[in-house]
């Protein structure tokens, strides 16, 4: 199985990898227990795996050897979706929305016996994420048809999912401000980044990033997502776009092996009730 996760930027991919591998492979409850326990077995004294994202480049090959594959590409920013669905992207639009067509197409011509999972994740920023899911759903359908796929949308930002769980966020900053943490409403429209930059950094200083905005910015949430990352409970998470991304993840990965045994020939439904 081979599971392809597209999201919007570098600092996704940390966070990314670490609550996907959790539901995976190390969570309570992992999808592919069998293919852990496979290359546990395979170590030297068979001594198992460190945590993801901790996990050795050795341990991941293993993991990849047991027939799962997950493979996340980051972008520049979200984009737009393009008016032309069908043209080849202009070389200076690199955000996640304007190459997903492309992509998608690429992704429809691969062969089906791969067992393949798109995942697009995004933010939704100042779109209604219902929509947004719609316009995001309808376009996968109609540029990869059958193929199985999870859309994630954070709401707002995916800032939202590291406040989601403020034990990893402690850990990872002992100095955060935790009177700032504790008047979080869990995604909210708050202006959830330069919320993350006061409690992490500081009031006066976060505001100033704000002030300051991009590349700067960039910087900084690239930094803040690789040192909470590691510490990340999806299982414990109090986001609700997380759980409902996290709960498709699930069910949509499960159809899919469903989907490779013999005799069976899954289908997709639409989702865009449950958005």
């Amino acid at each position: 199985m081979r599971i392809e996760v597209l999201c919007e930027d570098k600092s996704s991919v940390r966070v990314l990898k670490k609550i996907l591998g959790d539901l995976l492979f190390f969570g309570r409850e992992p999808l592919f227990p069998a293919a852990v326990q496979a290359a546990v077995e395979s170590t030297p004294g068979g001594k198992g795996l460190a945590l993801w994202p901790g996990v050795s480049e050795e341990s991941e090959h293993l993991l990849s050897q047991n027939g799962v594959v997950l493979d996340i590409h980051p972008h520049r920013g979200k984009g737009y979706i393009p008016a032309n669905l069908f043209e080849k992207p202009e070389y200076s639009r690199s955000g996640l929305l304007n190459l997903l067509p492309a992509k998608l197409r690429a992704y429809a011509h691969l062969n089906r016996e791969e067992g393949l999972i798109v995942c697009v994740v995004l933010d939704s920023d100042d779109d209604d994420v219902n929509r947004l899911y719609q316009k995001i759903e309808a376009l996968i359908r109609h540029c990869a048809p059958g193929r199985f796929f999870v859309i994630g949308i954070s709401v707002e930002e995916m800032e939202a999912w590291l406040l989601g769980d403020p034990l990893a966020l402690r850990q990872a900053f002992p100095e955060a401000d935790l009177a700032l943490l504790k008047s979080y409403t869990q995604d909210s429209i708050c202006g959830t980044w330069e919320l993350l930059a006061q409690i992490i950094e500081g009031r006066e200083k976060g505001r100033e990033l704000a002030r300051i905005g991009y590349p700067a910015v960039g910087i900084y949430k690239a930094k803040w997502a690789e040192a909470i990352a590691p510490w990340l409970d999806p299982e414990r998470n109090q986001s609700p776009s997380l759980k409902n991304f996290l709960n498709r993840f699930r069910s949509i990965v499960r159809l899919a092996v469903e989907n490779d045994r013999p005799g069976q020939a899954a289908k997709q439904p639409s989702e865009q009730d449950d958005a």
